[in-house]
């Protein structure tokens, strides 16, 4: 009787260390390949049912798989992490984006102008005025000098603010900066009459210190 002939299970070592290999220097997808198939050459191997020659390279390779999965699943939620931070902040510009063009925002920051609360939200110069802040507003017009005359939804500059906050300080500020005393909003009011209809006797003086006349007629 003839004993019987053994043939072990081919484990394909070399491949399983390619592919771990190939997985840990840039292409992690095939990390799980690499893992799952070293795992089932070690046991095969360790069943007595393989080519214990292909042990260690199955080993390297199964390890390389377990480090190119790790690097996936990373790689996985960085890109996930990313995406989700670009849609956060871009809805955050797009709703600053709406809010900046939305005309009723608009309206509403300059009906804060004419009564005289502004939050920080509010336009930096508008904001500055309502602080007191001297050399922020210096900053502000000597970067830009345009500002102490921008107009808002209203027609309204900022000169307009420091006359319905009743500070003839910042008044005078501002026209020493290049403000124009004799601004007219949308209804044709200039800050004279601004100051007049509020009864601001120490701002009034200040405009006509500095040639305000009433847009009135």
């Amino acid at each position: 009787m003839q004993p019987t002939s053994y043939s072990p299970t081919p484990v394909k070592g070399t491949m399983i260390l390619i592919l771990g290999i190939l997985s840990i220097v840039g292409l992690p997808i095939l990390g799980p390949v690499a893992w799952i198939m070293g795992n089932n050459g070690i046991q095969t191997i360790d069943r007595g049912n393989g080519d214990f020659q292909q042990r260690q390279n199955t080993m390297i390779g199964r390890i390389c798989g377990i480090v190119g999965t790790v690097i996936l699943a990373l790689s996985v939620v960085a890109i996930v992490a990313a995406l989700a931070l670009g849609l956060t902040f871009g809805g955050l510009i797009k709703n600053k984006v709406a809010q900046e063009t939305n005309p009723q925002s608009a309206i509403a920051k300059a009906h804060a102008r004419a009564h005289g609360k502004l939050a920080p939200s509010a336009g930096a110069l508008d904001y500055a005025i309502g602080q007191n802040d001297v050399a922020k507003i210096r900053a502000i017009a000597h970067k830009n000098r345009a500002a102490l005359n921008a107009r808002d939804a209203i027609g309204q500059t900022p000169i307009f603010l420091t006359v319905t906050q009743g500070k003839p300080a910042m008044t005078s500020l501002l026209l020493r900066l290049g403000a124009n005393v004799n601004a007219k909003d949308n209804t044709g009011a200039t800050p004279l009459d601004k100051a007049r209809a509020l009864g601001k006797d120490d701002v009034l003086a200040v405009l006509v210190s500095h040639g305000g006349r009433s847009g009135k007629g």
